[in-house]
């Protein structure tokens, strides 16, 4: 990973140098999760930490025992973390037992540091993320922190918009998955497949943040790629059409919104 003037070098085992600032300096363990900017967000032995690739200076954000997923809002501002917790739900009777372990997903912003927000009982997947902290997470979420000690509940795996706070803006449709999403300054858009009467589709949605209200742009055979514009405002996909006689993509762009 790499943004002028540090370059991180990372290594299978773990281990990273970094280059290009000053003298080399070397990490034991440092595993890169995403990067904006200079700012590069890394796993490390002692959580989630901040690595400034224009200084070489390392900054502890929070403590958690691995860090799966790191998501940043690409304009700057929050980062959302979806990482393994030390906390578990037990038995009533055998409290020195766990039957479920938990994983949070905790936002991270410059001027507020870093706060959990929501709990899971499986990893939680970052779909995108909004310029004021609200998200779009996918996998078996809780409506609320959980007892220590409680009998085993199942939870159900849901695409849900979190406000900044972590409560539940609205449940939305997941079709059978989703590939892939990216949040703008007023929408995310997702790219979902459906399946339906045994036809595959694949379809890109806008997520208005505010209100979690969802709106088709396209719809296809496969969304082969897309992007969205600078200004948060156009996307830009290559479509194969649902018309099984059209093999070649088709380009298509489509304004989203206010």
């Amino acid at each position: 990973m790499a943004t002028a003037p540090g370059v991180l070098l990372p290594a299978p085992d773990g281990s990273a140098n970094l280059l290009g600032v000053g003298p080399s300096r070397a990490f034991d363990e440092l595993r890169p999760r995403a990067l904006r900017g200079n700012h590069l967000f890394a796993e490390t032995a002692y959580g989630a930490e901040l690595l400034e690739l224009g200084d070489a200076e390392l900054h502890l954000l929070f403590g958690a025992p691995s860090v799966d997923e790191v998501v940043p809002f690409r304009w700057g501002g929050p980062v959302a973390f979806s990482h393994f917790t030390n906390d578990c739900i037990r038995w009533p009777d055998k409290q020195d037992v766990c039957h479920t372990q938990l994983w949070g997903l905790t936002l991270w912003e410059p001027r507020h540091g870093a706060r959990r927000v929501a709990v899971g009982t499986q990893p939680l997947h970052v779909r995108a993320i909004g310029p004021d902290g609200r998200v779009v997470v996918e996998g078996r979420v809780l409506d609320e922190a959980p007892k220590a000690v409680a009998e085993p509940q199942e939870t159900a795996w849901r695409l849900v918009l979190l406000d900044r706070d972590g409560a539940i803006v609205r449940e939305l449709d997941r079709g059978e998955s989703i590939e892939s999403g990216l949040g703008g300054e007023n929408f995310a858009v997702l790219e979902r497949v459906r399946r339906e009467g045994g036809t595959r589709s694949e379809e890109l949605v806008s997520i208005d943040w505010s209100t979690g209200e969802e709106t088709v742009l396209v719809t296809g055979r496969y969304v082969d790629a897309w992007a969205l514009d600078d200004a948060d405002r156009q996307v830009t996909a290559l479509v194969t059409p649902a018309d099984e006689t059209a093999r070649a993509p088709q380009l298509w762009s489509g304004a989203m919104g206010r």
